[in-house]
Order: C-alpha cells, then structure tokens, then sequence
C-alpha cells in the first residue's frame, strides 16, 4: 500500500534505461498512479556511474527487481554488494 511508504517517507526510485518500452511504460504507469503527487517518486531512466549507483544504494532500504529478463542478475548483484536487500 503506496500509503504506508509515504508515511514513512519511502521515495520509490526507478533506475536504470527503460530497454521496453511497453514494460517500461507500465512500470512508470503503475509508480504515478500509486503516487500521483509531484516529487513522490524518483525515475532515472539511464546508466548510472559507479559512484552514482552507490548514493542510490547506500540510501535503499529494499532493491526490488522489475525486469522481466536479466541475462545475469547484475542489479541484483550490485545492490547486494552495497548493501541493499533485494
């Protein structure tokens, strides 16, 4: 319940490109229409640098994983690596 994060001030952030755009378009969708409010949710549709990543990591309380297809699971891997759940 999109409610109970913003009680908590839990800003959900979509990283990474969006590579379909159906899928992607949805995702983006489904986050706006939980959290129709300006500001109450973070999108950053592109590659992120090393250091980048790991701002966004080090404030993640939960790394939840959208893609349907990941050859290797490397977001997973790299949210582990810095210390966010998945």
């Amino acid at each position: 319940n999109a409610s109970v994060f913003k009680g908590l001030g839990i800003v959900p952030t979509l990283v990474g490109p969006i590579t379909d755009a159906d899928y992607g378009s949805d995702v983006i969708h489904d986050l706006k229409h939980a959290y129709p409010e300006e500001h109450t949710i973070r999108i950053v549709d592109r590659f992120l640098s090393a250091q980048e990543l790991g701002e966004v990591f080090s404030q993640t309380l939960l790394n939840f994983h959208p893609a349907k297809y990941e050859a290797y699971g490397f977001g997973v891997l790299e949210a582990a690596a810095l210390g966010a759940p998945s």
